[in-house]
Parts: structure tokens; C-alpha cells; sequence
């Protein structure tokens, strides 16, 4: 855990301190009250799971929370957390033709069903005062994209916000544009630190400007190097297989050449499975936070939609970024085109040299913070 000073934050403080082009994201952003979004979107034990596919589709949200409202025409009445329902635990229920026209009758009756018959009740939940790197550590450990802030730890936990990971990567990119902005140091080429900085900063520690400007250079500081593909013509069982034995959710997909042809995502796969319904209540471990780690393989329409090829799941044409780009170009993809991950790829655009994921810039952002804390005990 980080401590931090309780000292109240002043939007001045802000302004002046990306006006004088000083790095400010982990001086100022230190809890989970200062970044989470207020406006959360929710349902309550009376809507049905039609409700929240629409929801879902209207604000691209993968998980919406269920509330318990004491008094629905209060509007500051209280909303207790009494469950959670995702994408995934509706592409349990659905089949792929659900809201088409091949629409069927199980859809139909499922949809028609009580949010409260698919919703999880075990969330991991954090108070508004939590440190935000610890909320990041969460969200990276436990492989969730958000995390619910609520008002207790108790049974009667009230929403108050949510965080994702798009809103801490956002908050840095949009602090660090402008105080490069200020700096006229866009276009700059990075220049390595050198002993005179640290005179001129006045501080013992590492001026925090120095860290942010060296650590966040290119791609390749922090694309994973190791990048595990997979060519259009396998079948779906492959992709599975891989991404389990490897535990990651993405991944390229290439020719017999090593052109990148796609990008597959575990989400990708789970959608184009048949509905099973199934759906498993209550806590959630791991494993089960894994979407692949629930398919069952033998069951006979999901052992068919395995058989299918990569090119007819996956995305084709994928977004990419260059090998030589700046890592805050990454951000930019990951925001402006709520991408989960984007593969990286040589000079010329031809091959496949590396993968980057919102939970590496993520976890990025937590071991520069950490960094910068311990130099400022210096």
C-alpha cells in the first residue's frame, strides 16, 4: 500500500502545476475519489436481463451493478450493492442470434428472466479514501477492468463511483499531453538523464518529471516481447488451449507468412460460443474471472463452434502501432478507441513484433507511481 498525505486537493494546485509543465497525475490523482466516475449506470432486482444487454450496448459497459432502492422516487434515497451482472454471465444464457432475427425461444425466455437469477453477489468493492494504486494493483491481481467504490465493507455497501482502467489511463494521458504541451517537448527526442538534472531539481530524490519523460519513452520499454500468435486457418479450440496454457486474453493473428491478418480476444471467443444455459452463482475466484475457464468443451454445440476457424472470429484488420511509436501514442489508441490491447508491429508495418494491453500500461502507471514515492522519501 501507498500512503499518502491526506492534504486536500486544490484544482488551482492543478492548473498552476501543468502550467509550469510539471509532471502532476501522481502528485495530485492519490485516491479512488479523485478519478471515479460519479454516474455510474446501474439496474435494480426489477429489471431483466433484456435490460441489461440494452444497457450494455448503449454505453459500452461489460458490467453493470444490481441496487436494492429503498425509495425509487427518492432520488437521494439509498442504493445498496446486492449484486453484479458482466457480459460474460449473459453469454452463458444467449446464443449468438440473440437481438437478430435468428433470435430464438430460449433467448426469448432468458431475456425475459430477472437480472437477480444471473447476477453475481461476490464484488470486490474499495471505499472512496482507497489509495488509487492500490486500486490499481486490484484490478490488475484479480483481472478486472472495474472496480465498484462504495460507502462500506459491510452488507450495506452503498455505490458511490466506479473506476476503470480506461479512467486512470485517460487522467495520466490527458495530465501528461498538457504538461508536454507546456514544455514544447511533443516532438522532442527523449535524452537520457543526466547527472546536472538532478542538481538543478533542488530535491534529493528523482525530480518526478525525469522518471515520467525517461520511463515513458517507446513501445518497445514495455510491449511483450514474447508475443504468442496463432494463423487464420486453426480452429477455435487452439486459440482456447493457448490462452489458457498462457493465461492471456489476446492474441494476433497471422498467415503462413507472419503478416498480422487479426486480432482474437477471449470476449471474441465467448461470444461466438452457444448459449449453454448455464450459469454459475455466488462467489467468483480466478479461475472463474477467466471467460475461458468455464467452457465446456464436451458439450456437443460448443465442441461444433470450436471446430470453426480464426478467420471467421476473429476481428480482421486490426488497429496497430508501429514499433518505433512513443508509449503515449498506446494510450492514445487505448482511450480514443477503447481498445484492450493492440499488437505491435515492425517498420514496415509487415510483422509482428510485440502486444500491448491496457493491464501492462496499467501496471505501467502503478510501478512508475511506486518509484516516484520512493524517491520522494529519499
Amino acid at each position: 500500500m501507498i500512503d499518502r498525505a491526506t492534504k486536500k486537493i486544490r484544482l488551482v494546485d492543478i492548473i498552476d502545476g501543468l502550467h509550469e509543465g510539471k509532471e502532476v497525475f501522481f502528485k495530485y490523482i492519490r485516491t479512488a475519489r479523485d478519478i471515479m466516475t460519479k454516474d455510474v449506470k446501474f439496474l435494480t432486482l426489477d429489471d431483466k436481463i433484456s435490460d441489461a444487454v440494452e444497457m450494455m450496448a448503449a454505453h459500452n459497459i461489460g458490467q453493470i451493478p444490481i441496487l436494492d432502492e429503498f425509495a425509487p422516487q427518492d432520488p437521494k434515497s439509498k442504493k445498496i450493492l446486492v449484486g453484479m451482472v458482466s457480459q460474460q454471465d449473459v453469454s452463458h444464457l444467449l446464443s449468438t442470434g440473440a437481438g437478430t432475427a435468428a433470435e430464438t425461444e430460449a433467448d426469448q425466455k432468458s431475456l425475459g428472466q430477472s437480472v437477480r437469477s444471473i447476477m453475481t453477489k461476490d464484488m470486490i468493492c474499495l471505499p472512496p479514501d482507497a489509495p488509487l494504486f492500490d486500486a490499481a494493483k486490484v484490478m490488475i491481481d484479480e483481472k478486472e477492468d472495474c472496480l465498484l467504490i462504495t460507502t462500506e465493507a459491510g452488507e450495506e455497501r452503498e455505490v458511490v463511483g466506479v473506476i476503470t482502467t480506461i479512467d486512470i489511463i485517460k487522467c495520466f494521458l490527458r495530465m501528461e499531453v498538457l504538461r508536454k504541451a507546456r514544455n514544447g517537448d511533443s516532438s522532442r527526442e527523449v535524452k537520457p538523464t543526466r547527472l546536472i538534472d538532478f542538481v538543478r531539481s533542488g530535491q534529493s530524490g528523482h525530480p518526478s518529471e525525469i522518471l515520467v519523460h525517461d520511463m515513458m519513452g517507446n513501445v518497445t520499454d514495455l510491449m511483450q516481447g514474447r508475443v504468442i500468435t496463432i494463423q487464420v486457418d486453426q480452429p477455435l479450440q487452439d486459440a482456447v488451449i493457448l490462452m489458457n496454457e498462457n493465461r492471456i486474453r489476446h492474441l494476433p493473428v497471422v498467415d503462413e507468412k507472419g503478416q498480422i491478418k487479426g486480432l482474437l480476444s477471449d470476449r471474441d471467443i465467448i461470444r461466438h460460443l452457444p448459449a449453454t444455459g448455464q450459469q454459475a452463482q455466488g462467489s467468483r475466484t480466478k479461475d472463474s474471472r477467466n471467460r475461458l475457464s468455464q467452457i465446456n468443451p464436451d458439450h456437443p454445440a460448443t465442441k461444433s463452434a470450436l471446430s470453426d476457424v480464426i478467420s471467421s472470429v476473429m476481428t480482421p484488420a486490426p488497429t496497430t502501432i508501429d514499433v518505433n511509436s512513443p508509449l503515449i501514442k498506446a494510450a492514445e489508441l487505448f482511450v480514443s478507441h477503447r481498445l484492450s490491447g493492440v499488437p505491435i508491429v515492425s517498420a514496415d508495418g509487415d510483422k509482428v513484433v510485440g502486444i500491448m494491453t491496457q493491464t501492462d500500461f496499467l501496471g505501467a502507471i502503478l510501478a512508475l507511481g511506486r518509484l516516484l514515492f520512493q524517491s520522494s522519501r529519499c
